[in-house]
């Protein structure tokens, strides 16, 4: 008997599901439809003959169903199309459905509570540590037994778990056996929590960890959980749409892929996920915004530039909450003049509009001073960088194209700077040596190293402006 192994990433799942659905409530009302789901991003109830609502009723209903033997929820439902029958009556309905629950009968999202949600990513496996195979093959009754990694514990706090479980697949013919293997995590918490809170505080920033660390954005493939009813567990599947969809195909060339290598131990697990999801609760706008920009190649265009530059801003402001233009002695005096020198309706109108808040130039020259010298060295082979950067950035914000300071590749070159500048910042609050970071950066696959990418805009610069 031949003998494949390997690791695999779960893929989206996609699938049918024929049955009589009805109207939460109303059971008696069924009529015949085929649920849609797919690649998991895509959900739609097609029911061609019949309708489950009147023309004016309320759409802020749940539909439920079975599928051999187990209960279905469809919830966050949106009627898209249908067409008039004969006497008026409805059919041809179709339905936008957001969630999907199967296992238990739901009439509201927000309503569900679960203990533990169990979650496959498209690159928890890229990520993951390697792992073998290690089965026992008995040769005359084409028999095996396999070994796969037993469940670790990545992490843990006073409001949730993170533990990784690995799960394996096998095809078994008269010639061969083919096993795969791959990853989950699974978040267990303190207290019930409902998914859309789960998602965002916990399950985002773990995929926006596993994201940043192999440089291709990670997205959620299967969820599973253990439902709260009435103070019992019950487990259930969930199909969500609207999560984002992988990009594209994945790189093959792991050798310098993950920029932040996956812990090999239990105590530097904790470190890592702990400084992390502090890093994401402290920084959590400026974090989320650095994360809405692809990471894709293209990532860098003008309509990511601002983005970046948001990132920047939003770091700033936490980082240095308590930076002023001027002392803040110097500024009451300041004030008070103003109230002196105009009337009471006038200096209340100015005063409103005076800030001492530092403006972006220094926000991000600020954040530019702790930075790893191969930036800051890379920000000065640019001349004027961070002045160009704030008045190309207001003039896309503000649609005043003529004040662009950087033109066709150059906002390429610019976005480069830019994203190793915020991710040698995120590095090293998360502790890495300030030696380390820019190996770190630097290697990734698809990247140009930083002080190439100022060269080569200083020189587009330079040509430009030259020809005048």
């Amino acid at each position: 008997m031949n003998f494949y192994a390997g690791v695999e990433s779960p893929k989206l799942p996609s699938l049918e599901i024929s049955t009589k659905w009805w109207v939460d409530g109303k059971p008696s009302q069924k009529v015949l439809g085929t649920l849609v789901i797919e690649s998991g991003t895509f959900t739609e109830l097609n029911i061609p003959d019949g309708s489950l609502l009147g023309e004016n009723e309320s759409e802020q209903i749940a539909i439920q169903g079975y599928q051999n033997g187990k209960e279905i929820s469809l919830l966050n439902l949106q009627r898209i199309s249908y067409s008039g029958g004969v006497d008026g009556e409805i059919t041809n309905e179709k339905w936008s459905v957001g969630v999907v629950i199967v296992g238990h009968f739901a009439s509201s999202w927000r309503e569900l509570f679960f203990e533990n949600i169990s979650v496959k990513t498209h690159l928890l496996s890229d990520w993951a540590p390697p792992v073998a195979l290690r089965p026992s093959l008995n040769p005359v009754v084409k028999d095996y037994k396999i070994e796969i990694p037993a469940d670790s514990l990545l992490f843990h706090d006073s409001k949730f778990s993170l533990k990784m479980q690995w799960f394996h697949r096998e095809q078994v013919t008269a010639d061969e056996l083919i096993l795969s293997i791959y990853p989950s995590v699974i978040f267990s918490f303190e207290d019930v929590i409902n998914f859309p809170d789960a998602y965002i505080n916990y399950i985002q920033p773990f995929l926006n960890l596993v994201s940043f660390s192999t440089c291709q954005v990670d997205v959620i493939t299967n969820v599973s959980a253990n439902l709260c009813v009435d103070g019992l567990s019950k487990r259930v599947e969930l199909y969500i749409s609207g999560l984002p969809a992988p990009a594209g195909k994945k790189k093959t060339n792991t050798r310098y892929r993950n920029v932040i290598k996956f812990p090999s131990g239990s105590d530097e697990c904790q470190t890592l996920f702990q400084n992390w999801y502090q890093l994401f609760e402290l920084h959590n706008n400026s974090i989320r915004e650095y994360f809405s920009i692809s990471q894709t190649g293209s990532m860098y265009d003008y309509q990511n530039f601002p983005r970046i530059i948001g990132a920047l801003e939003a770091l700033g402001s936490n980082k240095f909450p308590n930076h002023t233009r001027i002392s803040n002695e110097d500024f009451g005096l300041a004030k008070e003049a103003i109230r002196k020198s105009l009337s009471k309706d006038s200096s209340m109108k100015l005063l409103e509009l005076v800030k001492n808040r530092p403006d972006l130039h220094s926000r991000i020259q600020s954040l530019l001073n702790l930075a790893p010298e191969e930036v800051r060295e890379a920000s000065r082979i640019v001349p004027d960088f961070v002045r160009r950067c704030v008045k190309t950035r207001n003039s896309l914000v503000h649609v005043n194209h003529e004040d662009i300071e950087f033109l066709g590749e150059e906002v390429s070159l610019a976005v480069m700077i830019l994203e190793v500048f915020y991710a040698s910042l995120i590095l090293s609050d998360l502790g890495f040596e300030s030696s380390n970071i820019m190996k770190m950066l630097n290697q990734r696959v698809g990247r140009m190293p930083v002080i190439y990418a100022a060269n080569y805009l200083h020189a587009s610069i330079e040509l430009r402006e030259g020809s005048r």
